[in-house]
Parts: structure tokens; sequence; C-alpha cells
């Protein structure tokens, strides 16, 4: 087991785990939204006098219970959950700096799954009139006629397309 861990602040853990994210292929954009969420937690303990080192299952659920308070989705606080499980999985089983990993055994955020929103025939005929460019009908037309999804749509190389077999290579 790793000593020193009271010398080291929970950023300086937080910086070095992003890292090995990082050099894991992590993309910035989610190591960003991890730091984001951990450095939260970190002011949170803070602010609570609790030390890392002291966290326990009851200290998550009580994090987990004050976002709750604070009126936050189910998906914001699944995400932050998330985080913290990856974050002291690193701890425990990667760096062997805590002993027992205090968010094993909690169980994730129930999101309620929404059903998709779909545009009527009449809005996306508003979309086509909108389009000042024949490119950008076809698009219009493209993600409606197909359910593209943006990145798909943002992916998609002229020879990814078959006029003649009027098909897109997705």
């Amino acid at each position: 087991m790793e000593s020193g861990l009271t010398t080291r602040p929970i950023a300086a853990l937080v910086e070095e785990y992003l890292s090995e994210l990082l050099n894991h292929g992590v993309s910035e954009s989610t190591a960003k939204a991890y730091q984001d969420r951990l450095r939260y937690f970190g002011d949170w303990l803070s602010s609570t006098g609790i030390r890392l080192e002291a966290v326990t299952r009851d200290t998550i659920q009580q994090h987990l219970s004050d976002l709750r308070v604070q009126k936050y989705s189910a998906k914001y606080i699944s995400v932050r959950l998330s985080a913290l499980k990856c974050f002291f999985g690193w701890l425990v089983h990667d760096k062997e700096i805590l002993a027992k990993d205090p968010a094993a055994r909690i169980r994730s955020v129930r999101v309620p799954r929404r059903i998709p929103r779909f545009l009527e025939e009449a809005e996306v005929e508003i979309f086509v009139a909108a389009a000042a460019t024949s490119r950008e009908r076809v698009i219009v037309e493209l993600v409606y006629g197909s359910g593209f999804r943006s990145a798909e749509l943002l992916e998609l190389d002229v020879e990814d397309l078959s006029l003649a077999g009027a098909e897109a290579l997705v």
C-alpha cells in the first residue's frame, strides 16, 4: 500500500488519474468532464472536512443525497457517481492508495429513459425551405429520411454515397 496519502491532496491524485486516462486514449473532453466532476467532489469533501482516506460508502451516499436536494437530475447524479466509481477503483486497484473502494457497492443511479421527440413533416418542410443551398437541403433531407446522427453525417464522404442506388454507407 502506498504511504503518505495524507500528504497528497485529492487535486494532485485527480491530475495523476486524468494523466493516466489520457495516456490510455481517453479523449480530452472526457478527461475534462472527469476533472470537473472529481474537482466538485473534492470541493465538497473540503467543505465537509472529510479527508479522502476517510471517505466511506455513507460519505458518497451523502454527497449524492446533497445533489438530489439541490434538484440535480438523475442523469447528472449518475455521471457524477460513475466518475467517483472509476476514480476510487483506480485508487484501490491500480495505485493501491486505499485499502477499500467506498464506491464499489453503490448502485448506479437509475436514469429514466426519455422517448425521443421527432419532427413532424410540417416542421421538416420548414427546415428544408430554410436551406439556403442545395447542399443544405440534401443534408436536412438525408438526416430526416435516414435517421443519421450528427457524428455519422460529419464522417460521411462522397465515396460513401451511391446516388444510383440511393444508398449511403454509414
